[in-house]
C-alpha cells in the first residue's frame, strides 16, 4: 500500500481507464452519502494533477451534488476489478457549469464536477477480480 499526496502516472492510468468510481460526500445537517458515478473508460479526465468528469443524467435527486455545495470535500474511490488495485482520493470538489454541448460535455448536461485531490492511498486491497466485467452499454460516447 502506497500513500501520498501527488499521483503518480500508474493512479493516472487507473483513473482514466475507469468505467466507474465512488464517491463520497457529506452535508453538515444531513450526513453522508455514497454513490457511484459510471461511464465509458476516460470519462474521468486527469489535467495538471486534477480530476474532472461530466454529470450524466441520473435519478434527478442531486445529493452528492447539493452536498458538495454545501461541503466540498470529497472522497473518490477507484477499483480495477480485473487485477484488485485500487485508489483512494481524498480532496475537494465542486460543481462547474459549462455550456451544453462543449466538448467534455458528453451528456449534454452542461455540468461537470472539477475534484483536486489532496491525499491517496494506492494498493492491490480488493480481494477478488473479476476480469470479464463490461461496460453498460448506454453510456454516453466521449466527446
Amino acid at each position: 500500500m502506497r500513500r501520498g499526496h501527488t499521483l503518480t502516472a500508474d493512479d493516472i492510468g487507473l483513473v482514466r481507464q475507469t468505467d466507474t468510481f465512488l464517491i463520497g460526500t457529506t452535508h453538515p445537517a444531513r450526513g453522508n452519502d455514497a454513490s457511484h458515478r459510471d461511464g465509458p473508460p476516460g470519462f474521468v479526465r486527469v489535467e495538471n494533477g486534477e480530476l474532472w468528469w461530466p454529470d450524466y443524467w441520473g435519478n434527478n435527486m442531486f445529493n452528492t451534488l447539493g452536498n458538495l455545495q454545501a461541503d466540498p470535500t470529497a472522497a473518490l474511490l477507484f477499483c480495477d476489478c480485473a487485477t484488485g488495485h485500487t485508489l483512494h482520493l481524498s480532496g475537494r470538489a465542486a460543481l462547474q457549469w459549462t455550456q451544453t454541448g462543449i466538448p467534455g460535455d458528453d451528456a449534454d448536461t452542461g455540468r461537470r464536477v472539477h475534484f483536486i485531490p489532496e491525499q491517496f492511498v494506492a494498493g492491490r486491497l480488493l480481494p477478488l477480480q473479476a476480469d470479464t466485467v463490461t461496460a453498460a452499454p448506454d453510456n454516453p460516447p466521449l466527446t
